[in-house]
């Protein structure tokens, strides 16, 4: 009897692929995932009854009757039981040896303190000073800070007495004063701008303008008896050279001989030798000077005091004044202020002067809390024209709306 052959397919076609045996691989895997579920069966009995004796081993420091056993290792745990694989390193890197330096002192490090962590007190608006506004005493409790004082100008500056309703000669005679100082500076800068501007441009007649438009216009061009003259000395440079950058010659009786270069040599060795004689007597001579160098020094610290005490007056008025922290400069508000005809007798006539709104915003700004602003309108949007091209127009419904 004739041995079957196996039938021959094309394993790499779809159509050949039910036609292959895959139970032992299926087999395979099947214990795969069971050993991953349970484990590797132990090679030896979970539990076994030991009948030898056991032996007390004599240790230095352990009483008798205690019997110290060796705790196996997770390596030697992880071979057979699934739950302390998990345990063993899966880095094949060996770890990093840190060596420490004994001259160098450990850090002692604070052990944790485990539980309720203490939270610090918030301030109640009971634990806050009470003062005057008007007296200049802080409403709130004061607090050490680093950080560096913005302006030491008070939130609410106290007004002139000559804005008030009833004021006396002399204080709106003081207000009206130093509002006429402001308008002036003003007109001044008005004034500077304008002479500027037009100041500087002179009238000219008309012969004047004439000749110099004749001279703008003949700028450049060639004149006969100057440029015939600067071409011949080009051309005589350019045939020869050396006339350009003759050599220096020199004659025979002013070449120097050897003994004369000798001679000189020995005269500059001799200057070098007396000079650093000098320096050497004048440092030898400044042990006798220490008095005069004491001075100096004590000058030169009393200096140093003067110029610091000045640092800190400026430092001290640039707090007094605001700051430059934009693009535009703090400009001062407009003194409000009454004519002598304007001051009512009554207080139903009185008339509002300034803004709240704009003042609290300058004291900002003069403090140096916020930056000085510039209202900005909004700017008209140009008026666009669309056109449509002609490679995209539709002239299909061109057609059908004609």
């Amino acid at each position: 009897m004739v041995a079957s052959k196996k039938p021959k397919f094309a394993k790499s076609r779809r159509k050949g692929w039910k036609k292959v045996n895959i139970d032992e691989i299926d087999t395979f895997y099947e214990d795969v995932r069971l050993k991953e579920r349970v484990g590797q069966p132990l090679d030896e009995p979970a539990f076994k009854i030991d009948k030898e004796a056991e032996i007390e081993p004599v240790l230095n420091g352990v009483k008798k009757g205690k019997v110290l056993k060796k705790l196996k290792q997770t390596k030697d745990l992880a071979k057979n039981i699934k739950a302390y694989k998990s345990l063993v390193p899966s880095s094949r890197v060996p770890p990093v040896v840190v060596f420490k330096n004994p001259a160098q002192p450990e850090k002692k490090v604070k052990p944790k303190t485990y539980g309720k962590s203490i939270k610090k007190k918030k301030e109640k608006w009971t634990d806050l000073k009470v003062g005057d506004i008007w007296s200049g005493t802080p409403t709130k409790a004061e607090r050490k800070t680093r950080l560096k004082l913005k302006s030491v100008l008070p939130a609410l500056e106290l007004p002139h007495p000559g804005t008030s309703i009833n004021p006396a000669i002399e204080d709106h005679q003081d207000l009206i004063k130093k509002a006429a100082e402001v308008e002036l500076k003003k007109l001044k800068k008005d004034e500077k701008i304008q002479r500027l501007l037009h100041g500087g441009v002179t009238k000219k007649t008309q012969s004047q303008m004439q000749k110099e438009w004749l001279e703008e216009m003949s700028a450049g061009l060639p004149v006969a008896n100057e440029d015939d003259q600067e071409k011949d000395d080009d051309e005589i440079v350019a045939e020869d050279p050396d006339l350009a950058n003759p050599k220096k010659v020199i004659r025979a009786e002013d070449r120097k001989s050897k003994s004369k270069r000798r001679r000189e040599m020995l005269a500059k060795m001799r200057e070098k030798a007396i000079r650093e004689e000098k320096e050497k007597k004048k440092k030898e001579n400044k042990i006798y000077q220490l008095k005069r160098i004491k001075k100096e020094i004590a000058a030169g610290e009393e200096k140093h005091k003067k110029n610091m005490e000045i640092h800190q007056k400026k430092f001290e008025e640039k707090l007094c004044k605001p700051a430059r922290l934009g693009p535009h400069k703090y400009e001062d508000p407009d003194i409000p202020v009454s004519l002598p005809g304007e001051l009512a007798d009554r207080l139903r006539l009185v008339k509002t002067e300034g803004d709240l709104f704009e003042d609290r915003l300058k004291s900002l700004q003069k403090r140096n809390i916020i930056e000085p602003r510039k209202l900005i309108l909004k700017t008209q949007k140009k008026n666009v024209k669309y056109t449509e091209k002609r490679d995209c127009r539709d002239y299909e419904n061109d057609l059908l709306n004609k």
